[in-house]
């Protein structure tokens, strides 16, 4: 996928901003920095001001009060569930991407139309109107990625997408060298991408470094330290201060430590779920390979053992009227006779072929996910 250019940083930022709808007040005087390169995931239950919050960054929405702000060299490119009506209904697959295209984006238009998985003529000569709500969210996922701003906000972008889909979104954004601010209720979309969760609530922002099980493990300390009854403390007599040294720096080195050996496990971690996620898409694009020439082979003798199959009707018709035999032309009784026997024999090599494709076909399925 292409990648943008390098921006400014803080990429975005809100000083100070409030948002009401009415009586309600959504946020309340927040501050925001998203810095370049952060993958930052909103969470928060329903109606927190989630969305909100991604509309005050992409300047959908004004705050009554404070201010946002972008970086230098930012563009901004905003996903949300009605960028998928402003697809055009009468275009292609294929119009609808080389319409925004230029010169240097034109001949990767199938390649990454391909990589959301429109990869045969068939489906990048659907219209828009004929795509289903999946395949149009993968349209325009597809189209944002094409000319990829420096900051994507993204809201719940795995809406709609199956499997396949998702892991798709999920490895383009992993290589995506841009600044991302994305809401999404997907837990394992949120741990694989974010570098820095915000949770949004009560009008207010609290921020998280690191991923989603990082957030959830921080809450679930934070919660045990509140239910835990506080002891009486113990009056005890002051430290002297060369050992109240030692005691700091040795409390210090351990942190480090404990930091580091976290660090490295979730380096080990997501570099092992990126390898699996390259062998699995490796193995899709080697089935997809072997499986094409024989499903193209599978559609051409469908079509002639139906074709052989009209004609051989047609000549047991024939055959069967009596008229073919009074009108005392015996010629054409035996052509017709030995174009029966003809067809006959052509239509069982067919059946031969299509059953031996067909059972490779379901042999190549069952290797693949046998390696899984």
């Amino acid at each position: 996928f292409p990648q943008p250019d390098r921006t400014g940083s803080p990429v975005a930022q809100l000083r100070a901003a409030t948002k009401r709808y009415g009586d309600l007040v959504v946020l309340s005087s927040v501050d925001l920095a998203v810095l370049r390169g952060e993958k930052v995931a909103l969470v928060g239950p329903n109606g927190s001001g989630k969305t909100t919050l991604l509309k005050l960054l992409a300047g959908d929405l004004g705050p009554e009060s404070g201010e946002r702000s972008w970086g230098a060299n930012v563009t901004m490119a905003y996903y949300a569930q009605h960028q998928l009506e402003a697809l055009t209904p009468r275009l292609t697959v294929k119009q609808e991407m080389t319409s925004i295209a230029d010169r240097e984006t034109m001949p990767i238009v199938r390649s990454i139309l391909g990589a959301f998985m429109f990869s045969d003529d068939t489906e990048v000569d659907k219209t828009v109107a004929q795509l289903s709500g999946g395949e149009r969210a993968r349209l325009a996922l597809a189209k944002l990625l094409l000319r990829p701003a420096g900051l994507l906000l993204m809201d719940e972008p795995t809406n709609h997408l199956d499997i396949e889909s998702r892991e798709v979104l999920e490895r383009a954004l992993s290589e995506y060298r841009g600044t991302l601010v994305f809401v999404s209720h997907d837990r394992r979309f949120i741990n694989a991408l974010a570098t820095r969760v915000v949770e949004v609530g009560g009008g207010k922002l609290d921020s998280f470094p690191g991923s989603y099980d990082d957030y959830v493990e921080k809450k679930r300390k934070e919660a045990a330290g509140a239910s835990r009854p506080q002891a009486p403390a113990r009056p005890s007599a002051p430290p002297r201060p060369e050992r109240q040294d030692r005691q700091a720096e040795a409390r210090a080195s351990r942190d480090r430590e404990r930091e580091r050996q976290r660090e490295q496990q979730q380096r080990k971690t997501k570099d092992a779920e990126r390898e699996r996620k390259r062998d699995e898409a490796e193995r899709r694009n080697v089935m997809h390979s072997r499986l094409k020439p024989m499903r193209d082979e599978m559609v051409v003798l469908e079509s002639e053992i139906e074709r052989h199959e009209s004609r051989v009707r047609e000549v047991e018709r024939a055959l069967a009227d009596p008229a073919t035999y009074g009108s005392g032309d015996g010629q054409r009784v035996k052509d017709l006779q030995q174009d029966h026997a003809y067809l006959k024999l052509e239509l069982d090599r067919m059946m031969r072929r299509w059953e031996e494709v067909n059972r490779s076909i379901e042999i190549l399925r069952l290797e693949t996910e046998g390696g899984r």
